[in-house]
């Protein structure tokens, strides 16, 4: 199988563009390490900089690289960042700069491993915009933000906080979502699989009410996840030309037929050992 050669390059703009642009200008202004006399912290801040540099360039990856080599994350979003200031702009903007870390190959949970207190609920709010986004109105591309975001998490199990959060989604009561006959099929394969899955079951009719929700949603999301992703591949029509979407480090998202989207498209979904048994479990139940 032949890979798509083609790799975004974006170099780093000079001081004098960086100087001049309006990113830079208030940075010096909000939070910006080197100025003492900063402006209080103000939400609409956030907005702004979310739908006039981001959301409006069609996430440029200049814009991005501009607002991560201003700290943005570290001295403004993140310190900030409480479950009652959370909105849809200020969750694109922490994944958006997260992904571009993990673009340029610089550490990306150093200010969450320092200061993780909202870190769980932030990690809730990406999961239900990854499942909710057309009900949310998010366009594609946001969407496809959050994924690589959660794709991200997925590879980054050496880091406790991630791994924490991670771990609720591909353990064991996961199998909840296969189909009665095929989850006692499996389960008869490992007998000490049944007592851990009687264990699971008497814990789980235990929970408290809001907890029982919690609980299911954790263990219904790639299930959840993987369904939505075929229903956009049953989307893309079964002939047609080839439509090319370049999209920050995404690589090449080409609109195919779904026999072809294995050969030049990118999947949606996180990988590991475990999401793909999943997987080929969910899809043969």
């Amino acid at each position: 199988m032949q890979k798509d050669s083609r790799v975004i390059k974006t170099s780093a703009p000079p001081v004098s563009q960086i100087n001049a642009e309006y990113v830079t200008q208030l940075s010096n202004k909000y939070w910006a390490p080197h100025v003492k006399n900063k402006l209080p912290f103000d939400s609409q801040v956030i907005e702004d900089i979310y739908q006039n540099e981001i959301l409006k360039s069609k996430f440029a990856i200049r814009k991005i690289m501009l607002l991560e080599f201003s700290q943005y994350l570290e001295n403004y979003l993140w310190p900030n960042y409480t479950p009652e200031a959370s909105s849809n702009g200020y969750l694109m903007s922490i994944c958006c700069i997260v992904n571009e870390k993990f673009r340029e190959n610089v550490p990306a949970w150093e200010v969450f491993k320092k200061a993780p207190t909202h870190f769980p609920h932030f990690f809730k709010c990406v999961m239900e915009s990854c499942l909710s986004g057309e009900q949310l109105g998010l366009p594609l591309k946001e969407q496809t933000v959050l994924l690589l975001f959660l794709d991200h998490c997925f590879n980054s199990l050496e880091v406790d906080l991630i791994r924490e959060q991670v771990q609720k989604l591909v353990s064991l009561p996961m199998w909840m979502c296969l189909l009665p006959t095929r989850l006692q099929q499996e389960l008869k394969k490992v007998p000490k699989l049944q007592k851990f899955w009687n264990l699971i079951k008497k814990n789980y009719e235990k929970m408290e009410p809001q907890d029982t929700e919690q609980a299911k949603k954790e263990r219904t999301f790639l299930a959840s996840l993987i369904k939505k992703f075929l229903v956009v591949l049953l989307s893309i029509p079964a002939a047609g030309k080839l439509v090319y979407s370049h999209h920050s480090d995404l690589g090449v998202f080409v609109s195919v037929s779904p026999h072809r989207q294995g050969e030049r498209g990118s999947p949606l979904l996180p990988g590991t050992a475990l999401n793909t048994r999943f997987l080929f479990l969910f899809l043969c139940s």
